[in-house]
């Protein structure tokens, strides 16, 4: 019965994640940003028990002060959010506006010159995520 119960409640939660994020990605970015703000914001405060331990822990393990500690447990509620929305953004993104969007910093011609001359090349890399991609 319980493997049912968690098969179910993990099918409700990918159902819910999947409306969340089809929702965020047809909203215009700053729309998104601020929605996404504000439901971090009362995550955090209704969260008290995360949010108490980020901030204890950040004020003893990082020397910050209560003010400093508690901005930073914000800005990370807010972080997560901002995460949700760019990467319900960049799935349903054209492969044109991403590679607008991304700057190769001169690889993709390196690796254009390698191809060119017959060499080829082994590319090696973690993933193109909201991390390497921001809006």
């Amino acid at each position: 019965m319980a493997k049912q119960r968690n098969a179910l409640r993990s099918a409700a939660e990918y159902a819910g994640m999947l409306l969340v994020s089809g929702f965020l990605s047809i909203l215009p970015m700053a729309v998104g940003k601020r929605i996404v703000c504000l439901v971090a914001d009362t995550w955090r405060m209704l969260d008290a028990r995360h949010r108490n331990r980020v901030v204890e822990q950040s004020m003893a393990r990082l020397g910050l002060d209560r003010i400093a500690a508690e901005r930073l447990a914000r800005d990370n509620y807010r972080h997560y959010g901002l995460v949700l929305l760019e990467v319900a953004k960049l799935r349903r993104m054209r492969r044109e506006e991403v590679t607008r969007r991304t700057d190769l910093d001169g690889c993709d011609t390196v690796l254009r010159d390698l191809l060119a001359e017959g060499r080829g090349a082994i590319v090696l890399t973690g993933h193109l995520g909201n991390w390497e991609w921001g809006c």
